[in-house]
């Protein structure tokens, strides 16, 4: 099977501003922040879902261009 993305692809700022975000928590968390550890999750939980969204609309898009 075929992988959904490029890996080697650059980042969007969206991406970047994620995974900043994510990472900022994940450290606070180890730190001791319960709340940050769940702002976190929560921030994860929302890319993985921002990127089903994108991936849906990009199939749609592709079906309604495609040729007969």
């Amino acid at each position: 099977m075929e992988p959904l993305f490029d890996a080697n692809a650059p980042l969007t700022t969206y991406e970047q501003a994620s995974l900043t975000l994510q990472q900022t928590s994940v450290n606070a968390a180890l730190d001791g922040n319960e709340i940050a550890l769940w702002i976190g999750i929560g921030q994860a939980a929302a890319s993985r879902d921002q990127h089903t969204a994108t991936m849906r609309a990009l199939e749609a898009s592709i079906e309604r261009t495609a040729r007969p």
